[in-house]
């Protein structure tokens, strides 16, 4: 594991370094104090550790060591051509841990994709993963339940049976200067205006990884793309449960993942959760809201 001394320059007063996760080099920010105890953020897409900055650095504030990585094929992390299903995604996440925090366990933040990694480490690893806050998705077994009932969320999960279309897919999120990107913050958003510079961030990130943020979803649902030496651990996290505290918050206005989906995520969770819809937010909902999910986010990760 490597760390330079220097600034990240969308990140001032950032560390940024490199650890490895499950066989992929994976880079990060980091603010706070070294000895402080570690809160892992994990971010989802279409998106990057930047919008983390505000909420990271109240955590450190706050006497955290926050550590926010660009999640596998977002660059500057490793690219690689598989795979990117769930199980992956969550011993990316307790490597992490385990190489940052040795012999220390850890707490951990998602949003998006950086939940459902989130719920599967709290799965695989409760001895490294004391607690966890998940963002805008609710635990994988839940969700597919409600996708197969919804015609509403069919509808609004839209872009998750486009990028199985390949290379069909590609084009379309591509064109215009993968303007796609842009479109889905604010459907899933609605009504929010976000920083031209985090969705540049985002763009810039996917762009030069691409087409890996499209092979999230096709790793997922095709499971045939899934790893076999991954099956055992793919299955222990969608049978779950989750047993360390948990704080699960989800936008009322949330384009992407409708707020209904959350009505039967308790059942995953055998430990302590508290599950709570923000009014007035959508998917980006620690953006949105930053005061309401902020305070929430910090007294739970930071007690």
């Amino acid at each position: 594991m490597g760390v330079t001394v220097a600034a990240s320059p969308e990140w001032p007063r950032a560390a940024t370094g490199t650890a490895r996760g499950d066989g992929v080099d994976l880079a990060y920010v980091e603010v706070g104090h070294r000895d402080d105890p570690l809160v892992l953020c994990l971010h989802g897409f279409p998106d990057t550790p930047l919008t983390f900055r505000r909420l990271a650095t109240e955590l450190a504030a706050a006497g955290r060591r926050v550590v926010v990585p660009w999640q596998r094929g977002y660059p500057p992390s490793q690219v690689v051509d598989g795979p990117y299903q769930v199980a992956v995604l969550a011993r990316d996440a307790v490597a992490l841990v385990r190489a940052l925090s040795p012999g220390r366990p850890a707490r951990i933040l998602g949003h998006d994709w950086g939940a459902s990694a989130t719920y599967g480490a709290a799965v695989l690893a409760p001895d490294v993963v004391e607690r966890i806050v998940a963002l805008s998705v609710p635990p994988s077994p839940v969700f597919r339940s409600f996708l197969r009932s919804s015609w509403d969320q069919q509808r609004a999960s839209w872009y998750q049976f486009l990028f199985q279309l390949e290379p069909f897919a590609e084009t379309v999120v591509s064109a215009g200067g993968f303007a796609f990107v842009e479109r889905l913050w604010r459907s899933w958003s609605p009504g929010w205006e976000p920083e031209p510079e985090l969705v540049r961030a985002a763009v810039s990130s996917i762009e030069a990884g691409f087409p890996a943020s499209l092979t999230y979803y096709r790793d997922t649902w095709q499971r045939a793309r899934q790893r076999p030496d991954l099956a055992a651990d793919q299955q222990r996290i969608m049978d779950g449960p989750v047993t360390v505290p948990a704080l699960v918050l989800h936008g009322a206005q949330d384009g992407c993942i409708l707020a209904a989906a959350f009505a039967d995520a308790g059942t995953y969770f055998s430990g302590d959760v508290r599950i709570e819809v923000v009014p007035g937010a959508g998917h980006f909902l620690h953006l949105e809201r930053h005061d309401v999910v902020s305070e929430l986010v910090v007294s739970f990760l930071a007690a």
